[in-house]
């Protein structure tokens, strides 16, 4: 499949959820898409507030819990996070941003 096949593709599927989405809030008044902006706004809250890392791989500890998708509790998490806050290496995160930068033209 060519790039702009699976593009049209993508974009087909993409069209017919924000219709659903726009059908559902017209009927029932609720927003699907402010519904998932607020969640992300209070998951990146509750990233802030344990003063996680910024590694994918750390933030994912919080993540995992609150999609249910971890096999440990709240204290096993936040022990988790501390361990991951000793270990974080400021220098090695910047310079990972700046090698992303180089290559995709903007930090991550």
């Amino acid at each position: 499949m060519k790039k702009f096949d699976a593009a049209r593709k993508l974009a087909e599927c993409l069209r017919g959820i924000h219709k659903k989405s726009d059908e559902l809030e017209r009927v029932s008044g609720f927003s699907l898409c402010e519904f998932l902006t607020e969640i992300n706004e209070l998951e990146n809250l509750l990233l802030d507030i344990l003063v996680v890392p910024p590694w994918d791989l750390d933030r994912s500890l919080v993540l995992d819990y609150i999609w249910n998708e971890a096999d440990y509790d709240f204290d096993d998490m936040l022990e988790k996070v501390e361990d991951a806050r000793r270990n974080f290496d400021p220098d090695a995160y910047e310079e990972f941003c700046d090698e992303h930068e180089r290559c995709y033209g903007r930090r991550p």
